[in-house]
């Protein structure tokens, strides 16, 4: 299950089209993202975001009486939910990218980005406009491909900083995960909010919430995915949902539909 299908719940999980990177970009995209906003009545109030240790290139584009806009941003990780405003947007386009592979597009540490969303214009300069342009069109296939593209140009590695990740899906504890990695709990702390943007305790909590969110999507149980995921019970798993989404377990799953992915290729806009 991808990450932006956790996204309000999954609310828009028929509305999104998901698709792998080309082999030369999968070190450091794990996929890219078309979600129809049009495509479904909007919620009743704001969107909300899951805590993400993944950077994003996220397209907007919004309709309105004053004409259609496309905005881009590099997203960085989010340490908590956040909420957003869906009213007049059409489409939203992204690139999700391993965690740990933003310091390949971008000059400063990942910590820069964190919890905020920089202009695409200010990551990529001018270039940035022939990407906008594609998206402006409509053929929502090339406008993926150039944003692909655009990653390409711009990376200056070809790989992302994945030990950091995988050493965080194995431990259950900062000790640990250093430990894993083979350094200090100081070394581990710097490399982590440089290439990642979260403390690595944020991280290993970020991490656990997205295996207990996972499992539930599977039909697993939260008193199950208390045990599985590492909680010291069910109560522990409830309020660690509170602290990072803002809400209990059972506010999260009413904000979703009885829908599925769609496999489909983005239709043109």
């Amino acid at each position: 299950m991808h990450m932006v299908t956790l996204d309000q719940g999954g609310f828009a999980r028929a509305d999104t089209w998901i698709a792998a990177p080309p082999p030369d970009l999968a070190e450091i995209i794990e996929h890219a993202f078309v979600r129809r906003d049009t495509a479904r009545p909007a919620p009743a109030g704001p969107w909300r975001l899951v805590p993400d240790p993944s950077a994003h290139l996220v397209v907007v584009v919004r309709g309105g009486a004053g004409g259609r806009t496309v905005r881009g941003a590099v997203v960085g990780a989010r340490s908590t939910y956040a909420d957003t405003d869906l009213r007049d947007r059409e489409l939203t386009l992204g690139l999700r990218l391993v965690p740990g592979a933003l310091a390949a597009l971008a000059r400063d540490h990942a910590e820069a980005f964190t919890d905020r969303g920089v202009a695409a214009e200010a990551v990529f300069g001018a270039a940035w406009r022939g990407v906008a342009e594609r998206v402006g069109d409509g053929d929502l296939r090339t406008a993926v491909t150039a944003m692909l593209g655009l990653v390409r140009d711009h990376a200056r590695t070809e790989r992302a900083d994945r030990a950091l990740i995988a050493a965080a899906r194995r431990a259950d504890s900062v000790a640990a995960m250093a430990d894993g990695l083979g350094m200090s709990l100081r070394t581990l702390h710097e490399r982590t909010r440089q290439a990642i943007g979260l403390a690595p305790k944020r991280l290993l909590r970020i991490v656990r919430i997205h295996r207990a969110l996972h499992g539930h999507r599977r039909g697993a149980s939260w008193a199950a995915l208390a045990a599985s995921a590492g909680y010291a019970d069910q109560p522990h798993l409830v309020r660690e949902v509170r602290a990072l989404l803002g809400e209990p377990p059972r506010a999260w799953v009413a904000r979703a539909r009885c829908r599925s992915v769609q496999d489909g290729a983005p239709r043109g806009h």
